[in-house]
Parts: structure tokens; C-alpha cells; sequence
């Protein structure tokens, strides 16, 4: 294949190839995986998972990290089968706020500490007490939280002392492509992310650097979405090359389907988060207090969302569980005892801060539906029944919002992620926001990483022409809420 026909957005778009194969490396919390997608016009898009490997913070003298050594070394293995089966570019998408440092040569200085590490306790509120940055919102279009790189930075410094201006700092997906091409830059999804860049113009804001303390050359160049990250070491995948993709999952999630006016998605895993696809930012005294994020998104676009706490907390819960029961619990166990239940015994507040800490899951929630009242047994359908009911309202809380803020009303919900999966879930939201649920796709993270590198390759001529010739690709199931449900005698059913 052309040069031309492998990077069109970069180069001018040539033919469109008859067909096209392309790796998603789509790195969660707690899992990582490598996909395969070839795209033929006649037979649409198929997508295959050829890698898995587990994921997820390890404690290393105190802190919690990422063990990114051994991450790259499942990436590559999963690579070297993508290249087997056809593959010749690849993109990474990973969640947001974490990085790395790297020296001089190339080598990585001290460790990846993770978001949910306790070190940034407090620092977001320090920040504002002290008047630190009072118009950080209308720079950054981000709110002040203690996850956020900008925080990291500010507790790193605070601990360690100042960051060198020999050292480059890599967002996670970016130290990994570092890994594996040696390249050191970044694209506008994951850099919107660290509260460092400035919404407007899409480029490192001088003042939250002056913050965070770190020198603007310490910060990568923010390169185009689809542009060329160089190419996969021939020992790995002889031949592929990487693709900037939209490296921060949500972004490529919500690039996996086309929004329609009046839809809002859910991107559901580890994490939640529910927003809207706008033209531009929403920066206004509103959507700072309502704690609405402006994410870029695919195309320019900008995600205007709240961060919630996810299915971490189911994640956490089940095993606790197990153990203490002397059971396996699958999944489908849990989603026919919930959807066995009317109502929730409790439901909590799913931000409660202590959720956000790893351990004792079922401790908290046994404290959390004391402290509502609720004093008998809970069961496995008693515990994720509240912990699905919650969430629920939690995603309703957040929709409303974004119709205060916006002054457009949200009449359906896109959910999508590895949550769409979760029958019992989708049922409860759309029965508790009252609104119809399109559950789907599940791999949509690893869907919108394929398409822009398609894109990049030739095959479609922008982003929305992907959208809408893979959708036929795959069959959403929906759910219409209970109310509308009895009087119409339908169920949720796929298409």
C-alpha cells in the first residue's frame, strides 16, 4: 500500500483501498486487549480479539502504578498476531490523566503512579483555596479534581521536588507508542485530559503549565488526529505502523457510533461518563459548577461530559463477594438476580469518595446502606441491585445537567462500552431515566480506534462516512423504560 493510501488525512486522500486491516490496542483499567478489524465495503466491518491480558495498579513502595513494562510486553505480543493476520497500522487508546517521564534517552525516570493513588487527596481543593489558577475552567474547559494531570503534576512536585527540564513528560498511551516507535508526541483527546491545554486553540496552556511546574519543553507536540507515529520495530510486526488515534477511550468510543440531535452517550466500563457531542466548548459559569468536562473528541469535536464512577464498583464487589460466600458468581448470575428484584434496598451516592480506593468494597456498601436506613441481610441481588439503581441515578443526575447547561434536551441514550453488555444495567437505566437505552457496540473503544486509522488509510474520507457505513456491522438491542414498555406489551429486543 501507497503512502498516500496508508495516512490520507495527512497526505490527501487517494483511492480507497478494497480493503483494509488495522490493530486497536484498547487498554482499560483492569484489562488490556489487541483487535483486529478488517473492513470490506461488501461485507462490512469484523472485528476479532486475537490478545488479552490483565491489568490494573500494583503497589510499589506505597504508591500505586502501572506496571508499564509488562503492559508493552503484551501490546507487542499482541501486535506480532495482528501482523500474521493482516494488519498494517495500529492505534492505542487508554483512560485519561496518567503519565510518564522519560530522560534524555528515551528511558523512563521513576514510576507510572496511577490515578487512584491517595497522593492528590486534596490537592484540587488546595488549588482553589489558594487561588492558585481562579480562571482555570475558561482556559482548560476542565474542573478542578484531584484525578487530573494537573493535580498529579502539583503533588509530584510537592513530594518530590521540581521536575528536571531535561525530562519529557508522555501521556500513557503515548509513553507505550514511545515503547514501540520511539516517537514522542501526543494528539488533542488525551491532552484535553490533563487540565494543561487550552480549549480553545488545542495547544499546552502557558499558565497551567507555570502551575503544574513543568517547562513547556517538557510537553510533547500535539499532532493531528490520524497522523503517522512511525513504524512497529520489524521484530514485533515487520512492516505496521502507528496511527495517532483518539487516544483517550471515551473519545474513541463516542467515535464508534453517529450521534443523532438529541442523543446522549454513556460510555460505561470502569468508568462512567456521560455527556454530549458538541461543535465546540461549553465554557460558562453553568458548566463549571455543574462540573462539566470539555473533552476533545474525533473531528475537533468536544465532548461535554461528567467523569462518574463506573462498574468499578461492581468489579470490586464480585470477587469480595465469592470469597465470602464460597461461590463463583458469573455475570449473568448477577444480572438475573438484580432483574429479579423491584427496587433497590439502598441506593448511595456512587461518587462517595471512598468508593474511588481499591479493598473493602463490601464493607463500605454494608456501612453505605446502614447509614440509609436499611439494617437486613443483603444478598447478591440486594448489593448489585443497589449498585446498578445507583449508578442509574447517578447517569440521570448528570443527563439533567447537560439539559440545564445546554438548553437541549437529551431524549435518547447511546450506551456503549463493555456496560452495554450488562442487560440487567441498560434495563434499570432506561426504566430510571425514562428515556430509550440503544445498548451498543461493547468493543466501542476498539471500534472507534479502528476507524480513524481506516480513515488514516483511505478507506472512508471522513470520520462521519465511518461512522455510518460500519453501523450495519453489528445490531444494537434497545430498551424502552418500563412505563412505555407495559403499555405497548414490547421488551427490550435487539434492532
Amino acid at each position: 500500500m501507497s503512502q498516500c493510501a496508508q495516512f490520507s488525512w495527512a497526505a490527501g486522500r487517494c483511492d480507497a483501498p478494497a480493503r483494509v486491516c488495522a490493530a486497536a490496542i484498547d487498554l482499560g483499567a483492569s484489562s488490556g486487549r489487541v483487535m483486529v478489524g478488517t473492513y470490506d465495503a461488501g461485507d462490512g466491518l469484523n472485528v476479532r480479539e486475537v490478545h488479552r491480558f490483565a491489568n490494573g495498579l500494583v503497589d510499589d513502595q506505597g504508591k500505586l502504578v502501572w506496571d508499564i513494562e509488562s503492559i508493552v510486553r503484551e501490546v507487542k505480543a499482541g501486535l506480532s498476531r495482528a501482523a500474521e493476520l493482516g494488519a498494517t497500522t495500529c492505534g492505542i487508546d487508554t483512560w485519561g490523566v496518567d503519565y510518564g517521564l522519560i530522560d534524555a534517552d528515551g528511558r523512563l525516570h521513576g514510576a507510572v503512579v496511577g490515578y487512584r493513588d491517595a497522593r492528590t487527596a486534596g490537592v484540587a481543593d488546595m488549588i482553589e483555596r489558594e487561588r492558585l489558577c481562579e480562571d482555570s475552567y475558561s482556559r482548560t474547559g476542565i474542573p478542578r479534581l484531584d484525578i487530573n494531570t494537573l493535580s498529579q503534576l502539583v503533588a509530584q512536585v510537592r513530594d518530590e521536588g521540581p521536575i528536571s527540564g531535561d525530562l519529557r513528560l508522555l501521556m500513557v498511551p503515548d509513553l507505550i507508542t514511545h515503547m514501540l516507535t520511539g516517537s514522542c508526541a501526543t494528539e488533542p483527546s488525551i491532552a484535553s485530559t490533563t487540565q494543561l491545554m487550552d480549549a480553545a486553540v488545542k495547544q499546552w496552556d502557558p499558565a497551567m503549565l507555570e502551575l503544574a511546574k513543568i517547562a513547556r519543553s517538557s510537553m510533547p507536540v500535539i499532532e493531528p488526529l490520524g497522523s503517522d507515529a512511525g513504524a512497529i520495530a520489524d521484530d514485533i510486526a515487520a512492516g505496521m505502523r502507528m496511527v495517532r488515534v483518539c487516544e483517550h477511550d471515551t473519545a474513541s468510543a463516542v467515535a464508534s457510533v453517529e450521534l443523532l440531535p438529541g442523543d446522549v452517550f454513556i460510555s460505561c466500563g470502569t468508568w462512567s461518563l456521560v455527556g454530549v457531542e458538541r461543535d465546540a466548548p461549553v465554557i460558562t459559569k453553568e458548566a463549571e459548577r455543574a462540573n462539566l468536562s470539555n473533552e476533545t473528541g474525533a473531528g475537533n469535536s468536544t465532548l461535554l461530559l461528567a467523569n462518574c464512577t463506573g462498574l468499578w464498583i461492581a468489579q470490586q464487589l464480585k470477587p469480595e463477594l465469592e470469597q465470602e460466600l464460597g461461590v463463583d458468581l458469573s455475570w449473568e448470575d448477577i444480572a438475573s438476580a438484580v432483574a429479579s428484584r423491584d427496587g433497590a434496598s439502598f441506593v448511595f451516592d456512587t461518587e462517595e469518595p471512598s468508593l474511588a480506593q481499591p479493598g473493602n468494597m463490601l464493607e463500605k456498601l454494608r456501612l453505605l446502606a446502614r447509614k440509609s436506613g436499611y439494617e437486613g441481610s443483603l444478598g447478591v441481588a440486594d448489593l448489585f441491585r443497589a449498585v446498578y439503581e445507583s449508578l442509574a441515578l447517578r447517569y440521570l443526575h448528570v443527563i439533567e445537567l447537560i439539559e440545564n447547561v445546554t438548553g437541549d434536551p437529551c431524549e435518547r441514550i447511546r450506551l456503549i462500552g463493555g456496560g452495554s453488555q450488562n442487560a440487567a444495567l441498560c434495563q434499570l437505566v432506561a426504566d430510571v431515566c425514562g428515556r430509550t437505552v440503544v445498548a451498543g457496540p461493547h468493543e466501542a473503544s476498539a471500534i472507534g480506534n479502528l476507524l480513524v486509522q481506516m480513515t488514516a488509510q483511505g478507506a472512508f474520507e471522513t470520520l462521519k462516512e465511518a461512522r455510518v457505513a460500519v453501523a450495519p456491522s453489528w445490531c444494537p438491542t434497545v430498551y424502552v423504560p418500563r412505563e412505555e414498555r407495559a403499555q405497548s406489551g414490547g421488551r427490550g429486543v435487539p434492532c
